[in-house]
């Protein structure tokens, strides 16, 4: 009986000090077809249409969400670009898009919102209750006088990368306008030197892809995960994700590979307790190959030589831990545009909070009322508190106590109020756990409002919000009898997590 040997192969991009011939490659030409300067957006809708369209089956059924920036927060320019690409690829006959607001809404009826198609699991879910085939999901970064934009359309039950393409897009009149920024109060420098823009970035990443995949047949068609490059003390820094996100999009391109999304990597390292620096070892590479379903991980390093950086690759079979191929390019940092490198801003990393004025205090003030006994609900809360305090957070569990002095542990009433502060734009997902009725208010407007009785509930509600503003918010909470407990939470765009509002989110009014 003949047995075929399916070759596994692993990347691993290491510090080296060879350097391999420089192959001219149709991806190149491809990027040298685009200016320093970007393309006009209506243009860049139509290449990332195109590019998406190629590799779709016919009838599959996709749903677009709104395309986020490095951190996660979606912007007005994401929100209108979201909807061009809508509106461009709902004329291809073989695709169906999903209207993102029936989308929202069948989310929401089982459970789910948008934000949790972060989550590898839940995106699985969505597909398999909503029928959706796919979900395109695109990055935005600003590279000072250009946006670079990495789409994906993503399998929703494999999670792998079905199609990918990228753009640059110029910050024209048009772009600011969308923006909200005056032509005048952009002053863009100079016209760079076709070498002093990210396409120089993209070519160079682009040789390293090509070199990986010589001597892979496009039948052959490998399934790949790509962990971040490392750099020197064997992190993934800001540069070494951009990059990432780059070479998957250029190892896509090739036509040689399926591309594990990098989300659900995210997952299985966090579930195995490794990080996305994990060095892969023989060891490690047979295991995650066996848990991801994949032939091939890359992972790498990325060195600093002064003047250069330097990339070096090597493939490795993760069934023997031999070195098949090797792949290398030198990045010349004064060929790089300054917010390429190394400032990339940095994911998860809270933005310095807004200081609170003077007369006022930080966390929310806290009434707290008294209540007569009654049926359903005590309406609305009496206009003289019984007792008065600062609440650093709304974070309570009572039990069957008293909340407070002069309290009485059942039948009574609390009223928070004050200012929340947004770090960022984005979608909020705010979570309110509650024994019994609640109302949670942002801007004088109820998102979260059930005034009955109940055990316990735990409500969710997403909420768009405008970032680095103070926002007005008011909790109202009333307790009939037995348990009481009031918990406020939010999940702030790009994280993962729930947490409880801190007070260095909240302020009071100043009285």
């Amino acid at each position: 009986m003949l047995k075929r040997k399916i070759l596994t192969v692993i990347f691993c991009l290491v510090s080296t000090t060879f350097a391999l011939p420089n192959i001219s490659t149709a991806v190149d030409k491809k990027e040298e077809k685009n200016t320093a300067y970007g393309v006009e957006i209506n243009i860049a809708v139509e290449e990332l249409s195109q590019e998406l369209s190629k590799d779709v089956a016919e009838g599959m059924e996709i749903v677009v969400i709104d395309f986020t920036d490095y951190e996660g927060n979606i912007t007005k320019f994401g929100k209108f670009l979201t909807e061009e690409l809508i509106a461009k690829l709902s004329q291809n006959k073989n695709l169906t898009v999903m209207e993102k607001a029936l989308f929202q809404k069948t989310l929401k009826e089982r459970g789910l919102s948008l934000s949790d198609l972060a989550s590898s699991s839940s995106m699985t879910r969505a597909g398999m209750l909503i029928g959706i085939d796919a979900v395109c999901k695109g990055v935005i970064t600003d590279l000072g006088e250009q946006f670079k934009v990495n789409v994906r359309l993503i399998d929703t039950f494999t999670n792998e990368i079905i199609a990918s393409s990228e753009v640059s897009v110029v910050k024209n009149e048009a772009v600011l306008s969308i923006m909200d920024i005056k032509k005048e109060s952009f002053l863009p420098a100079k016209t760079p030197d076709p070498l002093q823009s990210e396409d120089y970035l993209g070519i160079k990443i682009a040789s390293v892809a090509t070199q990986l995949s010589w001597d892979i047949l496009k039948e052959e068609k490998k399934r790949v995960a790509v962990i971040g490059l490392r750099n020197s003390e064997s992190k993934v820094d800001e540069l070494g994700d951009y990059l990432s996100d780059e070479l998957i999009s250029k190892l896509h391109q090739t036509g040689k590979f399926k591309l594990v999304e990098r989300k659900f990597l995210d997952e299985v390292l966090k579930e195995q307790n490794l990080g996305i620096s994990t060095i892969i070892d023989p060891e490690t590479a047979v295991r995650l190959g066996k848990i991801l379903g994949v032939e091939a991980i890359i992972t790498g390093t990325i060195t600093d030589l002064g003047e250069f950086l330097r990339v070096n690759a090597r493939l490795i079979s993760a069934e023997t831990g031999a070195i098949s191929a090797t792949a290398t390019t030198r990045i010349a940092k004064e060929k790089i545009s300054v917010p390429s490198v190394p400032t990339l801003p940095e994911k998860g990393k809270p933005e310095k909070e807004k200081p609170v004025s003077a007369g006022e205090r930080e966390g929310l003030r806290g009434e707290y009322f008294n209540l007569a006994p009654f049926n359903d609900n005590p309406g609305a809360l009496p206009d003289e508190p019984t007792t008065v305090r600062i609440d650093n957070s709304i974070d309570f569990d009572w039990g069957e106590g008293s909340p407070a002095p002069n309290i009485s542990a059942d039948y009574f009433g609390v009223s928070w109020e004050g200012k929340l502060y947004a770090p960022i734009t984005g979608t909020y997902l705010f979570r309110i756990a509650h024994n019994d009725g609640v109302r949670l208010l942002i801007d004088n407007k109820i998102i979260i409002g059930y005034w009955h009785p109940y055990n316990y509930n735990d409500h969710k509600v997403n909420l768009f919000l405008e970032g680095k503003q103070w926002h007005q918010v008011k909790v109202e909470f009333f307790e009939i009898a037995g348990w009481a407990k009031v918990e406020l939470l939010w999940r702030q765009p790009g994280k993962d997590d729930f947490e409880v509002i801190s007070s260095s989110y909240l302020k009071t009014k100043g009285r």
